[in-house]
This record gives C-alpha cells, structure tokens and sequence, in this order.
C-alpha cells in the first residue's frame, strides 16, 4: 500500500486538564500501489518518536476499524493511548556516612533507568567496569531503588534517577520531547516517512492544555549587544549601531510565529536557547541554536522584513530564548534598525 497524506490536523478536540484525553484531529488518504482508493475498514497504529529516524518511543496508540471511504479519505482522533513519559526524582543525598540507600520511585518505570550523580551516570544495562564510584539494583516487585557507594559521598552530593513510565493520553508525550514526528501503521504496513506533530493551535503549560489560538504581537525597542556572563552588555535602543543585537522572547511564549524586521539591510536571524548553567565554562556550551533563517531581499526600510520561525519553544526553568541578529553582507560591522522589532507569539 502507499498511502498519500491529505491534511495533518492537529487541532486538539478538548481543552482540557491532564486527567482528561486530549483529541487530535488527524486526515489522510489511502492508495495501493498503482493509484487506486483502499476502501473499507482497517487498524490504525500510531507511534510516536522523538525524532525523525530511530529515535526514543513516547507514545503509542492502536485505533482498530477505521473506516476508508470510496477515495480512500479517512479522519479520526487521537490522543488517548499511552505516553512514555519522562521523569526525574532525586534518590538519595550524602552525608559523608552512608554506603547503602534505599528509595522508592515514585512512578513506575517501563523502561531503563539512569543515576547520576551530577558527575559519574550509569544505566540498566551498562556493563561495569569496576570503576564506577556506584552501583544500583532496582527491585521491581517493590518499585525499589537499592544504590550502593564505594565509599560515603559527601554532604552535598545527590543522586538522580531519570526514567520513562507509562501514563494515560498524550500530554506526557507532548510535553517530554522537543520534537514529535508520529510513525502511522495501517493494516500492518508501516507508512514512511514520519510526520512531525507541529502545528497545534493548544500548548502544554503546567500539566494542561491551554488554548493559544490568538496570537499575540509585541514590539521589542531594547536589546542586548551580547549574551549574559559576556562583556560588554548593555540595553541599548533600536537606532544603535552594533554588529550584534540580541532580543529576549517572553518567558511566556510556547510558539514563536515570526518577527519583522524594520531595516534595509540582508540579515540573519536565529533563535537560540541560552542555558543558564554555569558549569559550562564557555558561550558557544550554553547556546544551542534552534532555527536559523537569511532574508537578502532588498528594502527601502519603509517596510520590514519577515522571518517566519513557527516553531514550539519547549519550557525550561534553567534556560531562555533569544532572538539574535547579525548582518549577513560585512558581518560584524555596525548596522540600524528604522524601528522595533515585532514578534509574533502565543502562549
């Protein structure tokens, strides 16, 4: 069979709480090899993976007797199958004395799990090498973790398991990954490539669905010359002259639309993740670069340039994001803005 996809709607039939399914409009259609409708009724697996090849598992759901009309269009919802949520939970804590902790998880875990105590990790699975300053049994029966140290770690020293288990409907898949591309089997035969689940008109914000079907415009006129933790930083105002003008997208945002530009210069703009951990000793290990887009069109500066990023911005309470632009022709010299910049947004 091939199958020939006639919309991906990912509209969410529900706003809703975590405890409560949320739907997803999903359409296609359904051919064999040489062009002709299926028709009929036929089972619908659907995977979800966080990336777009291999990948880690994060979401499944089996949908039998989908109907195929006499074009081989199909429609349903989707949304209430089981997530392979991700989680952490500190398990133990030194104090300079103890050898042997024993911790019950919390939830309870459907695959490998990882401990780690902020320098040395080791996973279900991993081969010893005797070098390890710890070791750990997990006890299924009792949903237990037993750690065992070689020697007492100090004051200050945590452990933290991190693990998938498996819970109810798609909030936990849709909020544990960065990306989400969905693996669809009909009839048995897989359907390739992977779709990537991005155009939802719903977010996720504090373990719910929030609507965010109105986008929101905000005119930045501060920005900065550079990152946090670098020299020379200052707010400075849209009409200076720096290389470099970085600004900061609202906390608040989940979806990044687009930004105008006001200016008559060929310009790149990226959005970047900053991460705020200080161990990492240097800039380019605190900014992972999310989108990047050119725009070379000429302009008068009467009208600005647009950038369409239309990308999810994943919350992290460790991290922010920024827009950072740079002129592409004589980069790192001096160049103006006519005006604010206008970011496009929901939350």
């Amino acid at each position: 069979m091939k199958k020939v996809s006639l919309a991906l709607s990912l509209a969410f039939g529900t706003t809703a709480f975590a405890e409560v399914p949320a739907l997803i409009n999903y359409q296609g259609r359904l051919v064999d090899g040489v062009g002709n409708p299926v028709t009929g009724s036929k089972e619908f697996k659907l995977d979800i993976y966080d990336s777009q090849t291999e990948g880690t598992l994060i979401y499944q759901e089996t949908l039998a007797d989908i109907t195929l009309d006499e074009d081989g269009a199909y429609s349903f919802q989707f949304g209430a199958g089981v997530s392979r949520t991700e989680t952490s939970e500190i398990i133990a804590a030194g104090d300079g004395e103890t050898l042997l902790f024993q911790t019950l998880l919390e939830q309870t875990p459907s695959g490998p799990i990882t401990v780690t105590d902020g320098t040395t990790s080791f996973t279900q699975g991993d081969v010893p090498t005797g070098e390890e300053p710890f070791s750990f049994l997990y006890v299924r029966g009792i949903n237990r973790i037993n750690l065992i140290c070689n020697d007492p770690p100090a004051a200050g020293v945590s452990f933290t398991a991190t693990y998938r288990y498996n819970e109810a409907g798609i909030v936990g898949a849709l909020g544990t990954a960065a990306e989400h591309w969905m693996e669809v089997t009909i009839g048995g035969e897989k359907q390739e490539p992977r779709q990537r689940l991005v155009a939802v008109p719903f977010a996720l914000k504090a373990g719910s669905l929030v609507s965010t079907e109105t986008t929101k415009n905000l005119k930045l006129v501060r920005y900065l010359t550079g990152y946090p933790w670098t020299s020379g930083i200052a707010y400075q105002g849209v009409v200076d002259d720096h290389a470099l003008k970085v600004f900061e997208v609202p906390s608040v945002a989940v979806f990044l639309e687009k930004i105008s530009v006001p200016t008559i210069y060929g310009i790149r703009a990226r959005l970047v993740r900053y991460d705020y951990d200080r161990t990492k000793p240097s800039l380019s290990e605190r900014i992972t670069e999310i989108a990047s887009i050119d725009n070379l069109e000429p302009s008068d500066g009467s009208s600005a340039k647009e950038f369409s990023f239309k990308v999810n911005l994943p919350d992290s309470s460790h991290s922010v994001y920024y827009i950072e632009l740079t002129k592409i022709v004589g980069a790192g010299s001096g160049w103006v803005l006519n005006g604010p910049l206008l970011l496009e947004y929901k939350e």
